[in-house]
């Protein structure tokens, strides 16, 4: 910084690079000295006044900061830090119109200073001139993304604008930024409380006080948020939960109930919702998000009833009829639920999620070109929309055409709640590279039974020269012991070895380019544990007649449960036939014990199975096994034994349609509905199946096929 007015020398050079030190330094009283002393020699220097002007920006004493860089700027009216710092000096003097002229004087020169941007923000605040105030910070953060106090500013021009969610948003990219903003946590939480999410704002406002322990703002509305809380707890728990609370309680109710339902409280999430229809009977919002609670229940039934309430309050609230669509769904009344998605569309015609849930309606009533088309139509609306992608790979699939199901079944990964592809440092193989030499992980991902289907393909990885590590859940480990083949099993959270390459199990039959042609179906590929197998035998006694194992039902938590399971009471008839019937399940459900107890030749063997080894051993002790779409049924067809699979009226993409015969599993008999939600009609079948079945004499025949090319 040379000397102006003067002519420049080494001594004052030296002098002015000293003075302007000290004060990049922070050390203002000797910063001050040593530019008034060159202030003497260089009269009306700009860049001494502006030195001048911040120090005392710094001391505070903002009237001389502002006397001071004035004066600089008569001298040099472009100077970028003065026109700033004047700026800011004139706001903390409580003189807004002033600054917001600067603040312009300086966009106008620099038009890429962030900082202006946000002080003209701050200024216009004061003025009340909230939406330019918006604009400019806007500004600010497009020229400096990380910007932290413009991103701070904007979310408090959005509280103010009472735009909460948008509030939110901005207080959640500061606090990503920055983890110990007080202020930043404290206003989150009074946005929060603006939408009455009590318990999210109080957990922000505990956060500010962690950073900042005596912080008053954050002290009052912690209290605040508690004693909403607490009011509203009180209530719940009451013998008259409605006497302590009115209807101006509703929207907290329902916010409270939100809460509770998004943390897995479903009960408590009911109970909130419960009391808020009862406090605002007209209120349609509140019966809609009883909905929500009742279905994330499986309450079906009283869903349907709260969504039909919410439209007899509002007919034209669009959600709820996509919601009732797939309640009714639920309920396996699909005509009715494509009118809802009808009516949805009717009201908005751009809405991608009723086409998606009316296209998987149509999926299921066998309606494949409409279900086609509409999944199709729910992409070009919302582009990357995981849901239908994921949709229409079951279609395609459950249709015959592998290529193309196989090929969209990769969007699983954005669709299926919790599903994750993992992120290794190591390429994701899916059948693009020689994999000879190298060492591939595989690892689960979705069910047992997916795990049991395509295990298959690590024998044939191995066919190619691959050195293959198999990852699986701890209950399979034994029963993949038998698998033919070097393999290095690990159970599913041990730590994993080296490798080169991974794949995820479900993802093999699209890395082998498998067609139904080409279903890799040579069994069984995998075998009962021998030892097993002996106590088994001993345990079970002499065999004196026919012996069948049975499952009638799969896990409640599975998405298709309600199409797939079937109640053990329809199953009476033949469990009076004179055989020797086994449970090969683990889960017994609540009502079945009763009716298990009626028949003394149905023997339940639970207590027996801790793994998959163990029901592979009971397995090979069955002439055949009936079960339902179950694990059970792919350890059956993987060992080549005899199973009768138990088919909905629109099974599981893996079932294929209409055929008796599964090339997945050689040794397998497909049974399927043939009215949708019906299973009395399979249960003559199976009666007359196992009246002409006689003792070993059911098939076990392979029937290999080969493998497709890599």
């Amino acid at each position: 910084m040379k000397p102006q007015n003067k002519t420049p020398s080494a001594q004052s050079d030296a002098l002015f690079e000293k003075a302007f030190f000290l004060l990049h330094s922070k050390q203002l009283p000797e910063a001050q000295i040593a530019l008034k002393t060159l202030l003497k020699s260089f009269p009306g220097h700009p860049l001494l006044l502006t030195g001048l002007g911040n120090i005392a920006i710094e001391t505070g004493d903002f009237n001389n900061a502002v006397l001071l860089l004035e004066k600089s700027l008569k001298a040099d009216p472009l100077q970028v830090d003065a026109l700033l710092n004047l700026g800011i000096s004139l706001a903390m003097l409580k003189r807004p119109e002033q600054a917001v002229t600067f603040f312009n004087r300086l966009i106008s020169i620099k038009p890429d200073s962030a900082e202006a941007f946000n002080n003209r923000g701050n200024v216009y605040m004061e003025l009340n001139l909230t939406q330019d105030a918006v604009d400019s910070y806007l500004r600010a953060i497009a020229l400096k993304a990380d910007y932290i106090e413009a991103i701070y500013n904007l979310g408090n021009a959005m509280l103010s604008l009472q735009l909460y969610n948008e509030a939110i948003s901005q207080f959640e990219r500061v606090i990503a930024l920055q983890p110990d903003f007080p202020a930043a946590y404290n206003n989150l939480g009074k946005a929060q409380m603006s939408l009455h999410m009590l318990d999210n704002a109080l957990a922000n406002f505990n956060n500010a006080l962690t950073f900042a322990p005596n912080f008053d703002d954050a002290l009052n509305n912690r209290e605040t948020a508690l004693r909403l809380i607490t009011r509203i707890d009180t209530a719940l728990n009451a013998a008259t939960p409605s006497a302590n609370l009115t209807s101006h309680d509703t929207v907290t109710l329902v916010h409270h109930g939100n809460t509770l339902k998004d943390r897995g409280q479903n009960q408590g999430a009911l109970k909130c919702l419960e009391l808020a229809v009862t406090l605002s009977p007209q209120d349609p919002v509140a019966y809609y998000n009883l909905g929500l609670a009742l279905l994330e229940l499986s309450h079906y039934e009283a869903a349907l009833a709260a969504y039909n309430q919410c439209l007899a309050i509002k007919p034209d609230l669009v959600d709820a009829y996509n919601n009732r669509g797939n309640t009714l769904q639920y309920l396996l009344r699909y005509e009715e639920a494509i009118k809802d998605y009808d009516t949805a569309l009717s009201f908005n015609p751009g809405m991608a999620t009723p086409h998606n849930n009316r296209a998987f309606a149509l999926q299921i009533l066998r309606r494949f070109d409409a279900a086609l088309a509409d999944y199709d139509q729910a992409i070009a609306l919302r582009p990357g929309y995981a849901d239908a992608y994921w949709n229409k790979s079951l279609l395609k699939i459950v249709t015959g055409d592998y290529l193309e199901g196989w090929r969209l079944y990769e969007w699983r990964w954005q669709a299926l709640q919790g599903a994750q592809l993992r992120n290794y440092a190591q390429p994701l193989w899916l059948g693009d590279s020689p994999v000879a030499g190298k060492s591939i992980l595989i690892y689960p991902e979705q069910g047992l039974g997916d795990f049991i289907q395509f295990c298959r393909y690590a024998s044939h990885l191995e066919a190619l020269g691959a050195n293959v590590i198999i990852e699986a859940p701890p209950s399979l480990i034994p029963v993949l012991a038998t698998l033919k083949g070097q393999f290095t099993l690990i159970s599913y959270g041990n730590a994993l070895p080296h490798f080169d390459l991974h794949c995820p199990i479900a993802s093999f039959p699209l890395a082998f380019k498998t067609t139904v042609e080409t279903i890799p179906a040579d069994v069984p590929y995998l075998y009962a544990n021998s030892e097993k197998q002996k106590i088994c035998h001993d345990r079970l006694g002499k065999k004196t007649g026919l012996r069948v194992g049975l499952v009638w039902s799969g896990s409640p938590g599975h998405k298709s449960d309600n199409l797939r399971s079937i109640p053990l009471k329809l199953f009476e008839p033949i469990l009076n036939l004179p055989i020797e019937f086994h449970s090969l399940q683990t889960e017994i459900r609540d009502g079945d014990a009763e009716i298990l107890a009626n028949f003394k030749n149905l023997h339940v063997h639970r207590q027996e199975i801790s793994d998959f080894s163990d029901t592979a051993a009971l397995i090979n002790e069955m002439d055949v096994v009936i079960s339902v779409d179950t694990s059970v049924a792919h350890l059956t067809g993987a060992l080549a034994k005899p199973v009768w699979i138990l088919l909905a009226y629109s099974p599981d993409y893996r079932w294929l349609l209409d055929r008796t015969d599964c090339p997945w599993y050689p040794t397998a008999t497909l049974i399927r509905q043939s009215v949708l939600g019906d299973w009395t009609s399979v249960i003559p079948e199976l009666i007359e199946r196992l009246t002409a079945l006689k003792p070993g004499k059911t098939s076990t025949k392979k029937l290999p096929v080969p493998i497709g090319e890599v």
